[in-house]
């Protein structure tokens, strides 16, 4: 499992949207940068709804359906706040469910899961 999440990270990492990160105006943080508002975390997650969906990357077994590609009529709100990350939380209310995003402090893309609960947390 612990691989699985390390190659669905990388896959991430290596993507099309963090590249959108990389011009000027924020921070990477790396110990010295400041961390990105609610706003900018949401707009994350939200971005990376998309990416999850044109890789066709499974979550906790299952792909999402097409209703999760119309990110304007999703849900968005901060789940939760912890010391250097963010949990998304993006309702589908057409599906019925919520999925979570974890997200760095400066935006990067961690981890999704229908739970809510992420291991190693704070």
């Amino acid at each position: 499992m612990k691989t699985k999440l390390f190659i669905l990270a990388l896959i991430f990492t290596l993507s099309p949207i963090s590249s959108a990160y990389a011009g000027s105006g924020h921070s990477h943080g790396h110990g010295h940068g400041s961390a990105i508002s609610k706003e900018a975390a949401i707009i994350a997650a939200s971005d990376n709804i998309s990416s999850i969906m044109s890789q066709k990357i499974e979550i906790k077994g299952n792909k999402l359906d097409k209703s999760w590609s119309d990110i304007p009529s999703l849900s968005k709100a901060v789940y939760r706040k912890g010391d250097g990350y963010y949990i998304i939380s993006l309702e589908n209310k057409a599906q019925g469910k919520i999925l979570y995003v974890l997200i760095s402090g400066q935006g990067e893309f961690y981890d999704a899961n229908f739970s809510g609960a992420f291991e190693g947390l704070k």
